[in-house]
């Protein structure tokens, strides 16, 4: 076995650390170019607040405090992530009831992109406690971003809306059809 000098070891080290980022670089744009554009924005207000330091180091430095400390405010209120919905999805809540049979037993409408008409969905609740977990088949939508909010029903009456669910939703391909040697 041929014994390795620190030279070669280090050197194969940065080869394999280069080999691996590379990997993870490929990665990351594919399946999350949503975090690198979140990433780009924090890195042009850093620089933007290295830059006001720099202009400001005349000012008192109570007034800068004061503005470092707003910054740091705006950049740490988390930005809304947008989720990615396919007709494959199950949408999924959480359902407060007095017990399974009773969850399962309301009618759940959900009302797409603002409007004041609800579609029922077909919701299937699990659990031994509330609150119950119901889930349905995702619905479809033409491929963009969409809202929607639910509601649950009964005989006495239908809830208020929940909170607002925004995504993107992403239509997957069909499958190649007709495969053949020309």
């Amino acid at each position: 076995m041929k014994r390795l000098s620190k030279i070669d070891l280090k050197e194969s080290l940065n080869e394999m650390e280069a080999l691996v980022l590379q990997n993870a670089r490929k990665r990351i744009v594919q399946g999350f170019g949503h975090m690198i554009r979140e990433l780009e924005s924090d890195r042009i207000q850093i620089l933007m607040i290295r830059e006001y330091l720099s202009k400001s180091k005349r000012q008192g430095v109570s007034d800068v405090i004061k503005k470092i400390a707003v910054i740091l405010f705006v950049l740490m209120v988390p930005s809304i992530a947008q989720a990615q919905a396919t007709s494959t999805n199950k949408l999924t809540i959480d359902q407060g009831a007095p017990d399974l049979a009773t969850a399962n037993s309301y009618i759940y409408k959900y009302y797409p992109d603002n409007t004041n008409t609800g579609i029922v969905i077909t919701m299937v609740c699990t659990g031994v406690a509330t609150p119950f977990v119901c889930s349905g088949a995702f619905p479809a939508f033409t491929p963009g971003a969409h809202t929607l909010t639910l509601t649950a029903s009964n005989l006495a009456g239908e809830s208020a809306k929940s909170v607002v669910l925004s995504f993107t939703f992403v239509v997957i391909p069909s499958a190649p059809l007709n495969p053949r040697i020309q």
